[in-house]
């Protein structure tokens, strides 16, 4: 268990004006919320809100540490502009922060748009949002040092963005497109099976859009053993 320590406290100075003025400033702080850590209890990924356990506790006046309320309907904040979005999928105990504001943003959720506030509250429950944060616990490859990475925790499926390549580590890839996908690059290495539903087709005639299946030319090959007429070979087989 880590060592907790008691704030620092002198009692000397209670008697004295700047101990009075001291402990009315400390009891409107206590009341003051202002960003704390936090999890996740169940999250509405379809309305975006969920339900938080604040990760600190609350004080008594008679100096008892009580367990925070949960928070219900905080929306969650992820990152996102321009028309684009980030989105996931959150689980119960993801931790992250909880952020209060400074004043009443209600009408600004319903409307997203400039209003008065609704009531005089300041840095309530009421008006927090919650930003998940994986407080380092996801451990990144040393081969990603330097480099952006979108990845799962474990790393096992990961993209890492470096300044000259990308890079995509998974156990399945899939792209959906409904049009085409278009590679323009002067070459492409596959070290596996490659397997194709639909049809190859080699655009130019010509050697530089050739097929080369174990050294044979799609284009320039021969067939042996026949001879010269005006019949044709059959049908590969």
């Amino acid at each position: 268990m880590p060592k907790i320590s008691k704030p620092a406290f002198n009692p000397a100075i209670a008697q004295t004006a700047a101990g009075k003025q001291e402990h009315i400033l400390r009891a409107l702080k206590m009341g003051l919320y202002v960003a704390a850590p936090a999890f996740v209890e169940s999250y509405d990924r379809t309305l975006m809100r969920a339900t938080i356990r604040p990760a600190f506790m609350a004080k008594k006046s008679n100096g008892e540490s009580v367990a925070q309320d949960l928070l219900y309907q905080v929306p969650v904040r992820f990152g996102g502009g321009g028309g684009y979005a980030a989105n996931l999928p959150l689980e119960k105990g993801d931790s992250g922060w909880i952020i209060f504001c400074d004043r009443d943003i209600s009408n600004f959720k319903s409307a997203r748009s400039v209003l008065p506030c609704n009531t005089n509250r300041m840095h309530a429950q009421e008006d927090s949002f919650f930003l998940p944060d994986a407080m380092q616990t996801a451990q990144i490859a040393g081969e990603d040092a330097g480099r952006a990475v979108f990845q799962t925790l474990a790393g096992d499926n990961k993209i890492s963005v470096g300044k000259t390549d990308i890079k995509v580590t998974t156990t399945k890839l899939t792209v959906n497109a409904s049009q085409s996908v278009e590679l323009n690059t002067p070459a492409v290495t596959m070290s596996g099976t490659l397997t194709v539903t639909g049809i190859i087709t080699s655009l130019a005639n010509v050697l530089a859009a050739n097929v080369m299946a174990a050294g044979i030319s799609l284009i320039s090959h021969i067939h042996g053993g026949v001879q010269n007429g005006e019949g044709t070979t059959g049908e590969p087989q």
